[in-house]
């Protein structure tokens, strides 16, 4: 799996690519775990180079969620596929989502 991340103004940006499934959820909780800190004012992820999602990488992206500490954690660019799961498990009302 193929992760970027972008260091901006008081935030970061984290980008997979690739399936966020079993095999690959624990590198990307990983990287998010390593990014996040007090001084983290926003987390976006950037999920463009996600085409599937399973419950492994929900687990990932609400544990990164709950890291955060009423922090913004933004989703953005996420297609069709991974937007009707996050609405099946109602964690699209979770984060601040921009498709």
């Amino acid at each position: 799996m193929i992760i970027k991340k972008t260091i901006n103004d008081g935030g970061i940006t984290v980008a997979p690519e690739g399936r966020l499934d079993a095999l690959n959820a624990g590198e990307f909780g990983a990287v998010l775990n390593e990014s996040i800190n007090d001084e983290l004012k926003a987390l976006t992820i950037d999920l463009a180079g996600v085409d599937y999602i399973s419950s492994m990488g929900l687990r990932t992206l609400v544990s990164a969620y709950h890291r955060m500490n009423g922090k913004a954690v933004i989703l953005i660019n996420v297609n069709s596929s991974v937007m009707e799961v996050l609405n099946l498990t109602g964690l699209s009302q979770m984060f601040g989502i921009n498709e």
